[in-house]
């Protein structure tokens, strides 16, 4: 009888052991579910990261010149449109300062075109430097650039324009052992909300031309 009363008691022993192992095991499987859950939450957070960065990477190039880093062309038809329906409603004044730089083909014909990329690299450092945050700085073409100008007086745009002009005149380019002056051509233009985006770039072209056509190195008002 007491060896019953034993074996008994062991396999009370052996069972409430089990019983614990087994809920240990599935404590264990169920920690281990929810490590491998956490990790693959980590691994989507992380790859949708990437992906939300590679979209916005995509579409800064998209609309960035790589050479100045200026926006492009792209972008600058994009901010004009934008600021035509912003003036229409709110009754503001938009500028556009149109800039060519004068026999630019020279720099690239006596110098190479690496000492070109230099001059376009340290214009557009002129640019930014004069540009308020209100303002896009853009380059629309080889040796084009424009300066998309929200809420700015008249009188303030004549004075950046003027700025520019003056600061590219008396600016060094260097390039390797040599070095060289340029000037600019820049036509000044601007819109109340009543005109297309189309009359815009032509009224813009129209003063950049009259700049350049009247002498070159100075500012043309329209």
């Amino acid at each position: 009888m007491f060896s019953h009363h034993v074996d008994d008691g062991l396999m009370s022993v052996i069972r409430r052991n089990y019983e614990l192992f087994a809920l240990g095991f599935v404590m264990i499987i169920g920690l281990l579910l929810l490590l491998h859950a956490y990790r693959l939450r980590l691994i989507v957070s992380a790859r949708t990261k990437q992906l939300k960065d590679a979209r916005e990477k995509a579409e800064f190039d998209a609309r960035t010149d790589p050479l100045t880093g200026l926006a492009n062309r792209r972008c600058f038809l994009e901010v004009v449109n934008q600021n035509l329906e912003i003036i229409k409603r709110q009754q503001l004044e938009l500028t556009l300062v149109y800039i060519d730089i004068d026999w630019f083909k020279k720099v690239n014909d006596s110098f190479g075109h690496a000492a070109g990329d230099v001059a376009l690299k340290d214009i557009a450092d002129i640019l930014k430097k004069n540009t308020r945050a209100a303002d896009t700085a853009c380059r629309t073409g080889g040796e084009e650039f424009v300066i998309v100008c929200l809420e700015q007086e008249k009188a303030g745009s004549k004075f950046l324009a003027e700025r520019i002009r003056k600061e590219v005149e008396e600016h060094v380019f260097h390039y390797q052992q040599q070095s060289f002056s340029l000037t600019v051509s820049i036509g000044v233009a601007s819109f109340n909300g009543e005109e297309t985006v189309e009359e815009v770039l032509h009224k813009s072209d129209s003063a950049l031309y009259e700049a350049k056509e009247t002498g070159r190195n100075r500012v043309q008002y329209m």
